[in-house]
């Protein structure tokens, strides 16, 4: 089952889950997260992220962390450096930063 913060909600803190998550609203603070992590479109996060599958159409203002696929939509802007097992930014997908990618995350750097 999906952790949704929706449109209306503003979450403060820093918030780690297993589970998967989707942020159609605003975070501001560091993420930790085990399961698929999905900052939808319209969706904001001020703050780094660590995780293992990660899905950005969104606004990410923080450094991205993914040990497997890290996805920038068309939608998506991550305003950071990245670094992912392996990185795909769709056409009109915006990253300013630096890309480190090609086994650069261990999978065992997640959640500790």
């Amino acid at each position: 089952m999906d952790t949704r913060i929706d449109k209306t909600t503003t979450l403060k803190g820093k918030l780690e889950t297993q589970d998967p998550l989707v942020v159609e609203g605003t975070i501001e603070g560091e993420i930790k997260s085990k399961g698929l992590l999905t900052v939808a479109q319209g969706g904001r996060v001020k703050g780094d992220i660590d995780g293992i599958e990660v899905v950005v159409g969104g606004l990410v203002q923080g450094n991205v962390t993914a040990a497997g696929q890290l996805v920038l939509q068309s939608t998506g802007k991550i305003e950071g450096d990245v670094r992912a097992g392996h990185l795909t930014v769709e056409d009109g997908g915006v990253l300013s930063g630096k890309v480190m990618t090609e086994g650069a995350v261990p999978k065992s750097h997640v959640g500790s």
